[in-house]
């Protein structure tokens, strides 16, 4: 009959010693730890046991599991184990007791401690996870282990085991594993396709025999998590405070970004949850837009100079319950509001609060403050929630004809997006270049910008006040700018005052430079050799003129990124005869931001260039361009009638624009596709063409042609004050208000000339043959403007319909009637 084990232990069971040990002595007979291990089951596969390894239950059937002091094997170099990194271990014989430097290490480098009985998690509580090495230092491609490897660290089972777990129809890998590592196999990968992707579920589990699920892969805070890691120190963000610029590291940006994050939970915003952001690009909107990424909730941005009437629509149609609002100039326009809503709690950002149900922006980092120390791990548990195939953004569309719809953008759409901007950005743009952001951030073209600098790494700045431009960059010195064309309109016109004020030789000196940039630009476009004696002047010219120009945008500046409308060629040529270029690009909210860019490397002036890397296009028979891509809509909120007028069943998008291919693969847009008019005669005008070209004049500011189903086409049309200004002080007109000039002849005149000088440029059924000037300029609070400036033609000839009556009464004239 045997005797009792040492240290008082009943036959039948063992103490366990070594790091595998729980702090307080526990024994357990050896059927039921074979028990707990079996109950335990596919989590071993998925984890690294530490450096004490057990050959499995090889006496269970004994009644005792024997767990002793073994050497670890040595994993072989091609699987990445010890052995690629240390190259070899110090061998123990099986009584040797290890030191405290032979104990496993975590991950985080600290020795494993022994915790928690083996009564609630059998050897679980002592493993690591394992680590993924990379495919040059022997590991497996996308940090998998070999299937023969079934236990970490290359341990193989004993042979009773693997006879047993065969004999119960497991896994066959397992019994193959007890050969040797020199059979073992891979399993095969399966190409990404674009960028971000995922590899597709290749079969059967190894371990059980029953299909794979596939692993849900993380949202959007991944990406800045990974930033934060590679790169903490450098500069995230740079913002104005109180006239100082100031800069926000990556490692910075994570700590804000995790108090937001708390400040929500406090608020018990649930994942899935809708909050609506009222305010200007600022440092708070991307913590705001960071923190809800992180959180799960869904952020449905409202831009700060919309109506009521629009605010009151999309707070109706998004069910928000929080309110982040910039400043108390914009809450008392928010305020009203409120009643009707499902908000609950509104944030002031800056200034004061007045009513219960408001809260300042301190009051409201504090509470999450307050949340984190009284729930620890709520936030770690809600990130390990949060999936790339969850909404993450509700954004609603300029609405050019109709009411606004919401597009619903997954975590999954925004990753798509940023990492295929990485890929396009990757020879021109370094991790610590600057981007000039003055663009509304409730726009999706500065939003995935914005996304995009947390994989690629470059710095953003925010613009200190809404027509700093030409201060902030001087300031700030950029490397490129994202801009609409009415932006660069105005730089147009601010730069052709300033060449006209000069004298004679300058401006001989500025027109010779502007040609010989011309000629270079072309050709490097075109892909065709400079000539030498080109080269020579345009060094020349670079040298004598360059400067000037390039001090004016900070002495920095690579090129302007353009979206949002047609820019005019006469403008893009303009800046490229300075020297700077402009890319154009094009994509629309419903597929997430961008679609195509041209590319300094890649590009072709009048085109918005080509697709993103792992997009799809085609034109459709009617001339439709549709898109086709991960970072396509999931579809318009709780609106399945419009969602299925623009999504076909193949995943295309129907974009609505109007365009062409080249064989290059360059697109061109040429209108909207609803915008087109058909005049009484049965040709169809592009409206836009023909109101970008009247814009290039400089004393027209805004211009909308009419002509459906008419005889001839009109324009309504506004005036830029500051050339208006001028050229009355010039010519002596007197005035006290400039609404008055837009009466006086002398002015109806100019305007007169100016259209009829475009007019020749055009087919003649295109001529604008009478005009109108509008007292005051369009206005997005009037519902004449969507958030991104484009017209909403519907509400401007119902508003102004008096006006267009009038000057169809009068029949058409041969030149441009007043």
């Amino acid at each position: 009959m045997p005797g009792p084990l040492p240290g008082g232990a009943a036959p039948g069971s063992q103490k366990l010693r070594g790091p595998l040990a729980p702090s307080a002595a526990v024994f357990l007979s050896g059927r039921e730890v074979e028990r707990r291990r079996q109950q335990a089951g596919p989590r071993h596969a998925r984890l690294r046991m530490g450096a004490e390894s057990h050959r499995g239950p090889t006496a269970a059937d004994r009644g005792t599991l024997f767990l002793r002091d073994r050497p670890r094997p040595v994993r072989p170099r091609h699987l990445g184990g010890e052995g690629a990194r240390q190259g070899h271990r110090r061998r123990l014989h099986p009584g040797h007791r290890r030191s405290a430097e032979d104990r496993p290490r975590l991950r985080s480098g600290r020795t494993a401690h022994r915790h928690g009985p083996l009564l609630l998690q059998p050897p679980l509580a002592q493993v690591r996870r394992r680590e993924v090495h990379p495919v040059s230092q022997g590991g497996h491609p996308e940090g998998r282990q070999a299937e023969g490897s079934l236990l970490p660290g290359g341990n193989l089972p004993g042979r009773r085991a693997v006879r047993r777990r065969a004999a119960r129809g497991g896994d066959r890998a397992l019994a193959q594993a007890r050969r040797g590592p020199g059979r073992l196999r891979r399993r095969p990968v399966v190409p990404a396709a674009g960028p971000g992707a995922q590899e597709e579920n290749p079969g059967r589990n190894g371990l059980t025999g029953a299909r794979r699920r596939p692993m849900p892969r993380p949202g959007f805070d991944a990406l800045l998590q990974r930033r934060v890691r590679q790169t903490p120190d450098l500069a995230a963000l740079i913002h104005s405070d109180s006239g100082l610029w100031r800069t926000l590291s990556w490692q910075e940006l994570d700590a804000q970004v995790s108090a937001v994050t708390d400040a929500l939970l406090s608020q018990n915003v649930a994942r899935g949850e809708r909050i609506a952001l009222v305010s200007r690009s600022c440092l708070e909107w991307a913590l705001i837009d960071f923190g809800a990424l992180r959180s799960g909730a869904i952020t449905v941005p409202i831009p700060s100079d919309l109506g009521a009437e629009g605010m009151r629509d999309i707070l109706s149609e998004s069910g928000a319950t929080l309110a982040l609002v910039e400043d108390e100039r914009l809450l008392e326009r928010f305020r009203p509001l409120v009643p009707g809503s499902a908000i609950r709690r509104v944030v002031a950002i800056r200034g004061p609060v007045h009513m219960a149900n408001e809260i300042g922006w301190e009051a409201f980092l504090q509470a999450g403050r307050a949340h984190r120390a009284e729930f620890p791990t709520q936030r770690e548990a809600r990130i390990d929630s949060v999936e790339a195939d969850q909404p993450a953004t509700l954004v609603f569309t300029s609405g050019t004809t109709g009411r606004p719809k919401g597009v619903l953008l997954t975590h999954d759409n925004l990753i798509f997006e940023a990492e295929a901007l990485n890929e396009v950005m990757r020879d021109f743009i370094e991790e610590q270049d600057v981007h000039y952001l003055c663009l509304p951030l409730s726009h999706i073209l500065p939003r995935c910008l914005l996304h995009a600098a947390v994989v690629r790494g470059y710095t953003t700045a925010f613009a200190s006040a809404p027509e700093a431009l030409e201060r902030d960059v001087g300031e700030i010195r950029p490397h490129f700018v994202t801009v609409v064309p009415a932006i660069l309109e105005r730089l147009h016109a601010a730069i052709s005052r300033h060449l006209a004020r000069q004298g004679a030789l300058a401006r001989r000196l500025t027109d010779w430079y502007r040609a010989i940039n011309t000629q270079v630009a072309s050709r490097r476009e075109n892909r065709e050799p400079v000539a030498p004696g080109l080269w020579l002047r345009h060094r020349l010219a670079d040298r004598l003129v360059r400067g000037e120009v390039e001090e004016r945008f900070g002495g920095r500046l690579k090129f302007f990124v353009c979206g949002g409308a047609a820019l005019s060629s006469e403008v893009a040529e303009f800046f490229r005869s300075l020297g700077i270029l402009v890319l154009e690009g094009y994509g629309l909210t419903e597929n997430a931001g961008a679609a195509n860019v041209n590319r300094p490397d890649r590009f072709r002036a009048g085109t918005v260039g080509t697709a993103l890397p792992g997009m799809e296009q085609r034109i459709a028979p009617d001339g439709e361009i549709l898109l086709r891509g991960r970072n396509v809509m999931q579809g318009y909120y709780r609106d399945p009638t419009a969602t299925a007028e623009v999504l076909d069943g193949d995943g295309w998008l129907h974009t609505g624009d109007i365009g062409h291919l080249s064989p290059e693969g360059f697109l061109t847009v040429t209108d909207r596709k609803k915008d087109i008019l058909v005049t009484a005669s049965g040709r169809k005008v592009s409206p836009q063409h023909i109101e970008t070209l009247l814009r290039t004049s400089p004393y027209i500011d805004q211009a909308v042609v009419i002509g459906e189903g008419r005889e001839f086409l009109t324009a309504l049309v506004t005036l830029d004050p500051e050339h208006l200004q001028r050229f009355a002080e010039e010519n002596g007109l007197a005035f006290d208000k400039l609404s008055e000039l837009a009466l006086h002849p002398d002015i109806r005149a100019l305007i007169a000339r100016e259209i009829e000088e475009r007019n020749r440029r055009l087919a003649g059924f295109e001529a604008v043959r009478r005009f109108s000037i509008l007292p005051e300029p369009l206005t997005l609070s009037q519902g004449e403007l969507t958030p991104t400036l484009k017209v909403r033609r519907h509400e401007v000839e119902e508003r102004h319909r008096d006006c267009i009556e009038m000057m169809y009464a009068s029949g058409p004239s041969g030149k441009t009637a007043e």
